[in-house]
């Protein structure tokens, strides 16, 4: 969700000329998302977090490896 409105904003206007314009576009479109849909993207991982810790006693560092 939170992807999809970023792509829609930085890619529907006039096309990307080279890195820095690129990068202007994502810090934009960024600083411009609302404070409560990040929140929204963000919250639900919390509990799945949780959860991948509870089921391994708490050590999930070899999940990342």
């Amino acid at each position: 969700m939170l992807s999809g409105m970023l792509c829609s904003k930085m890619f529907y206007r006039v096309p990307i000329v080279g890195l820095d314009d690129l990068k202007d576009r994502v810090r934009t479109c960024w600083a411009s998302l609302d404070q409560q849909l990040i929140n929204k993207a963000i919250d639900p991982w919390r509990q799945r977090l949780k959860t991948v810790v509870k089921v391994h006693e708490g050590h999930i560092e070899q999940l990342f490896t």
